[in-house]
């Protein structure tokens, strides 16, 4: 582990310094809390927040073009998590992190009041993945904090959304006026530094793959749901004792069905249905899960040759679900 801070704590003092982090870690610096990013990237004196985020693809080309571009979640692309706490004293936040948690752990910051702002990176690849999904980014953050912080329950679950604004490093915090929303630059007397404790620049981002792929074997159990609600299966009592094929045959001689007919495709004929008569995968799912609870003897046969000519109609973790 590397603390750059404890060789040189006035690392995040100049303006220059927070410039090359946000380029470096691809934040956007935010001006104020009103404000949009700075398109530029530039980071000014009293330059008080940083966003999570890089601007995604399209909207760099707007802006290459010369539109303007909003802060919303769909031109961003997230490239770490936010975790505060505000109902925990600064000594208990800092005891609430595991200490296995530390490699992965970018900067921590005192936000010059009640909490310090920790920042976990994530890989680039799997912030092309997330892209503006609020619900995968929200599943990942707290599947994250699970394995970073011993009790989840203290965070401010509002830092779980694509987008959020952080306190800068080294910078000061400008005190509110009347409003709250605008902030005072004129008079910084008495203003409080934003001062990073800790800043590793090798912080190692959690890979994200299994959460992801977990994430999407939950939607495609809302698939498989919404699938067999289309199909109205016979409930027959049977003793299938070890020919479960014969009786798969059997059963679909009596009583056919759609899911019965492509399980006996792929097991009988080896004709695997070809993707324009199977529409997302849909009717393999349904397949999958009658065979399943069904003929669980067949299923890994099954699912083995459909992999091999239709992968992207199987769920990519189908191993781990069945």
């Amino acid at each position: 582990m590397k603390n750059i801070i404890a060789d040189n704590p006035e690392y995040f003092k100049l303006s220059e310094s927070r410039m090359h982090w946000c380029k470096r870690h691809h934040f956007l610096p935010v001006y104020n809390y009103a404000c949009q990013p700075q398109a530029k990237g530039i980071v000014y004196p009293d330059t008080q927040y940083f966003m999570v985020a890089c601007w995604n693809d399209e909207a760099k080309a707007r802006l290459d073009a010369g539109e303007e571009v909003t802060r919303k979640a769909d031109n961003l692309m997230p490239t770490g998590f936010v975790y505060e706490s505000d109902n925990l004293t600064l000594k208990e936040q800092l005891g609430n992190v595991k200490s296995d948690a530390i490699p992965h752990i970018l900067t921590i910051t005192h936000s010059g009041n009640k909490s310090f702002h920790i920042i976990v990176p994530i890989h680039l690849t799997d912030s092309y993945t997330i892209g503006s999904n609020r619900e995968l980014y929200k599943y990942l953050w707290k599947q994250v904090a699970k394995r970073l912080f011993n009790n989840i329950d203290a965070l401010d679950a509002q830092c779980a959304s694509i987008g959020r604004l952080s306190r800068m490093p080294g910078a000061l915090r400008l005190k509110s006026i009347a409003n709250g929303f605008y902030l005072d630059t004129k008079n910084t007397e008495g203003c409080k530094e934003q001062k990073c404790v800790y800043y590793n620049d090798e912080a190692k981002p959690i890979d994200l793959r299994e959460m992801i792929e977990a994430y999407e074997l939950k939607a495609m159990g809302v698939q498989i749901s919404n699938a067999l609600r289309t199909q109205r299966y016979k409930r027959q009592s049977v003793n299938l004792g070890d020919d479960e094929l014969g009786h798969l045959q059997r059963s679909q001689a009596k009583f056919p069905t759609p899911c019965k007919e492509t399980a006996l495709m792929v097991l009988v004929d080896d004709n695997i249905p070809s993707s324009d008569l199977l529409p997302d995968g849909g009717s393999y799912i349904s397949t999958i899960y009658y065979l399943r609870n069904r003929f669980p003897s067949l299923l890994e046969e099954f699912v083995r040759k459909v992999k091999q000519v239709h992968p992207t109609c199987l769920p990519k973790a189908v191993n781990e679900y069945l």
